[in-house]
């Protein structure tokens, strides 16, 4: 017997999701994808207007130094997996990323969800970066996984960690990292246990961002399971660069004149 997902108890919401987004774009240049196994990416983007997609919040909220930034919450109706996401997204930048994803293809998987939005300004001298993730996974059938649990996730078979930071498409940070293997028993939703590995970073030194942050959670999760992860990524310029961007602001207000 398929259990009920906790998530799609916001299908009552589905009257109101068809003009939850209406008249608010994307973000210009962002997109969230999914991959399961060796598929295609998946993406929010590509998938948009799909009748799969039920969208219960998408608005532009107030950003850093004024900048627009959005929040927004969405749910996926796939065949072989279904997610629940929400984001905040702001260009000054900062990225935070939540969601539950469940298997419903039969068997284990990988699973790479990953989030990249562009930024503004850029910020060419050194930065300062924040980021943290945390995670769960629970039993979604009821019966016993393949490792004898009532759910797993585990690191993927390439190594990837649980999270990776990103600026400019290069990875910069990565927390949780493999091998990793954790646990509910049946019938449980459990935290993932930091097996004494840190699941933050606060002020540490990082490269210019020019142009695009990003997050990427990697995992595998057992079949008729779901597990979910919060991540955020915070990137500020470094105090000796703000006045390389001053100075930089300046050229350009220079050259539009």
């Amino acid at each position: 017997m398929k259990h009920v997902k906790p998530f799609m108890a916001i299908v009552a919401l589905v009257a109101a999701a068809g003009s939850a987004h209406a008249g608010v774009a994307l973000p210009q240049g962002f997109d969230l994808t999914v991959q399961m196994g060796d598929g295609t990416p998946w993406s929010l983007v590509n998938s948009w207007n799909d009748s799969r997609l039920t969208v219960t919040r998408h608005e532009e909220i107030p950003g850093a130094n004024g900048a627009t930034a959005w929040s927004m919450s969405f749910a996926w109706d796939g065949q072989n997996w279904d997610g629940s996401f929400n984001l905040t997204l702001d260009p000054d930048p900062f990225v935070s990323q939540s969601f539950t994803i469940q298997n419903n293809s039969g068997v284990l998987q990988p699973f790479t969800v990953s989030v990249t939005l562009p930024i503004a300004p850029p910020l060419p001298g050194s930065t300062v970066m924040t980021g943290s993730v945390r995670g769960t996974v629970g039993d979604g059938d009821g019966q016993v996984d393949q490792f004898g649990n009532g759910a797993t996730v585990l690191s993927q078979a390439n190594g990837r960690p649980y999270y990776e930071a990103f600026i400019d498409g290069n990875s910069v940070r990565s927390l949780l990292t493999s091998p990793r293997t954790d646990s509910a028993p049946l019938g449980v939703t459990r935290n993932i246990n930091l097996q004494g590995d840190p699941a933050d970073f606060i002020n540490e030194l990082g490269p210019a961002a020019l142009s695009t942050i990003g997050i990427r959670n990697a995992f595998q999760l057992t079949p008729g399971d779901n597990a979910g992860f919060t991540s955020t990524f915070l990137v500020v310029p470094a105090p000796g660069s703000l006045a390389v961007i001053g100075l930089a602001g300046l050229a350009a207000t220079r050259r539009r004149r």
